[in-house]
């Protein structure tokens, strides 16, 4: 019973340790908690499109893959009350949301990414990182936008499995996100 619990404690510490840590792949230096917040309030005196920070309010730095998740929380708590700012590996704002919300606040880039421009970024991460998934032999292709973000998903044909990938408006590969074929398709 002790080593369970003890198995069990250090899976609770040491796990977010890892989920945290920079893949090999990331281009630009990493950024410390510090120096995303200060990227945040920068960018704030310098665009009048960005949320103004709550009066008070506690903060939290997030790292996935390369991108850091800056997210202010309002005090004293209320639902909906804090802001998600999304940084690429260079420090840039690339998406914000207000609460549970969708996307807000940022003025995307005028230049839009075709999706023949999305699909030889996808295909040019593949040819780079053997992490990510090949291509399906026969797929449709979706592209869609939220906020300033891409998403180019593949439907493998005919069940329908999918892969997602999240560009960012520079069309930097963010995440991907692999579902299966739906139940009815299985058959």
């Amino acid at each position: 019973m002790r080593t369970q619990l003890t198995l069990a404690l250090l899976a609770f510490v040491a796990i977010p340790g890892w989920a945290e840590q920079r893949p090999a792949w990331c281009a630009a230096p990493a950024l410390s908690d510090r120096q995303v917040k200060d990227i945040v309030a920068r960018e704030r005196t310098q665009s009048k499109e960005l949320p103004a920070p709550f009066p008070a309010y506690d903060w939290v730095v997030r790292r996935t893959g390369c991108y850091y998740f800056y997210v202010e929380n309002k005090l004293p708590p209320a639902p909906d009350a804090n802001y998600w700012f999304v940084l690429n590996p260079h420090g840039a704002i690339v998406d914000v949301h207000e609460g549970i919300g969708p996307s807000c606040c940022l003025k995307c880039p005028d230049k839009v990414l075709s999706e023949s421009e999305l699909a030889a970024i996808v295909s040019k991460a593949r040819a780079e990182r053997m992490d990510l998934p090949p291509p399906y032999p026969k797929a449709q292709i979706v592209v869609s936008r939220q906020g300033c973000l891409y998403r180019y998903t593949e439907f493998a044909l005919p069940d329908l499995a999918s892969q997602t990938f999240t560009l960012d408006p520079s069309g930097e590969l963010m995440e991907v996100t692999r579902h299966p074929a739906p139940p009815h398709a299985q058959r």
